[in-house]
Parts: structure tokens; sequence; C-alpha cells
């Protein structure tokens, strides 16, 4: 499993956050019955990603980040835009189900139907299982994605 950018995202993430900076989301996605990347990839809404075998977490004190602020970058000098947005922390999270992947999205509209995949990013083994503390998705300097 690796991060990775949807491919109904591709080449457009960039410029639809830039014209809707807070239309940002993200989700955790469990282990048990998570799709292979393969399968994810070709996902085209949040609605579709949820309606294999992959489900989203269920853990207490766990809630779907929705309305985020996004910021988009353009590195004139090394040629890429980053996409960014704050580090997203959850509260004491219980034990349950054990945190696989962070799904980036575009909310489009509302709903699931409407909500657009953006970017996956595996969650470190040893990392995703919560245990009554806080979960904190950090990005690094470079953003959740970069536009080459």
């Amino acid at each position: 499993m690796a991060d990775f950018i949807f491919n109904v995202a591709k080449g457009k993430f960039a410029e639809k956050y830039a014209d809707a900076p807070t239309a940002g989301g993200m989700l955790i996605l469990r282990t048990a019955g998570l799709e292979s990347d393969a399968v994810l990839k070709d996902k085209v809404t949040i609605a579709d990603l949820l309606s294999g075998t992959t489900d989203e977490v269920t853990n207490s004190g766990y809630a779907r980040k929705t309305g985020l602020s996004i910021t988009v970058t353009v590195d004139q000098a090394s040629d890429f835009t980053t996409v960014s947005m704050a580090n997203q922390t959850w509260n004491t999270v219980g034990a349950g189900d054990v945190w696989a992947k962070a799904i980036t999205f575009i909310d489009e509209g509302g709903t699931d139907a409407t909500r657009i995949p953006v970017s996956a990013h595996d969650i470190a083994a040893g990392q995703g299982t919560p245990s009554g503390g806080n979960m904190t998705g950090n990005w690094t300097g470079g953003g959740f994605a970069r536009a080459f």
C-alpha cells in the first residue's frame, strides 16, 4: 500500500481547491476489509469509495472532517503546486477499528455522492491503533498533495 492521488482528481484538485478553499474534507478508512490501492484509486466519489468492502472507521471520538480550509501555493522555482491543510486532531478516540488510510476529498455538494476523493495516505503500522488518546493527522511541509 502507498500514498496516491485518485485517478478522478489527477490534474484537477489544485484548481478545484483554489476555486473553493473551504471545500476540503478528510475521513479515515479502517484496516478490516480495506480494498487494494489498485481498486481504490479508480473510485470517483466517496459513496463509490465506501460501496465495496472498504469502510470508514467507527471509533468513539472520531468524526469526519468537513469544511476544512485548504491552501494552494504555486512554487515557480520548483515547478509544482502544493495543496495543504492544517493538521487534524481527533480527541479521546476509543479503541475499536484500526486506522489504515486518511482520505482527503473535495466537497462539491454536501453528500458522499458529490464528494470527490483526492488523495489517500497510509497510516503507519502502530500509529493507527486508537486507545483513548488523541489521534492527529500531521502533514509535512510538502502539504498533502502536489501537482507537477
